[in-house]
């Protein structure tokens, strides 16, 4: 299975630094649909994060990673997943044209 974690919207240029690492220590990738992006990790088994203060705060390490001067994310809610990176696409494009009024 790839449970996909969700971490914040941002412009399909914008991709994460190499190592980065999220929830649980996973590495931060980016699942692009068109002009959008959003930052994910493949979770390990259960497919789900526990909340802690550790997981919380990797989930905010990520969002302010993709802050940039000319451009602010959009963050996600902690916890926030899809089953596969193709659900994240179809995410991206029922909600494209919100996010991006909300990024300009």
């Amino acid at each position: 299975m790839d449970v996909r974690y969700l971490y914040c919207i941002t412009p399909a240029a914008i991709v994460p630094p190499a190592g980065l690492q999220g929830v649980g220590g996973c590495a931060v990738d980016a699942v692009v649909a068109g002009d959008l992006a959003i930052w994910t990790s493949t979770l390990e088994s259960s497919g789900r994060a526990e909340a802690s203060v550790e997981a919380i705060g990797a989930h905010n390490a990520v969002v302010e990673a993709a802050i940039r001067p000319d451009s602010t994310p959009i963050p996600l809610r902690f916890g926030q997943r899809l089953e596969t990176a193709d659900a994240v696409r179809d995410l991206i494009d029922r909600e494209r044209e919100a996010w991006l009024a909300q990024l300009k």
